[in-house]
């Protein structure tokens, strides 16, 4: 079954499906978006409160935090137009 890609919610990971990770401060840590949209017609928006992000692509983006706490992530992604958004699901990053 096709589904709607204007419902389809984000998923993000770290990677094979983790949404929990442990790294130490300054430790780069990859986030992957794996839902697919058309680039052209959709922008992408990633939160990370206090971190460097890199964006790699619009799929991939790597995130640094220089200081120990917790920290959530969230993706957002916009239609051009600005009439549908839809928010990923939360990943939680512990840096030591």
């Amino acid at each position: 079954m096709i589904q709607q890609l204007k419902t389809l919610t984000p998923f993000i990971h770290f990677g094979l499906g983790a949404n929990q990770k442990q790294v130490a401060a300054g430790q780069p840590v990859t986030i992957w978006l794996d839902t697919l949209y058309n680039q052209e017609a959709y922008t992408f928006r990633l939160a990370a409160v206090g971190s460097q992000i890199t964006k790699i692509s619009n799929y991939e983006y790597q995130v640094t935090y220089a200081a120990a706490g917790s920290y959530t992530i969230n993706f957002t992604v916009n239609s051009a137009d600005k009439t549908i958004s839809l928010a990923s699901n939360t990943l939680n990053l512990t840096v030591v």
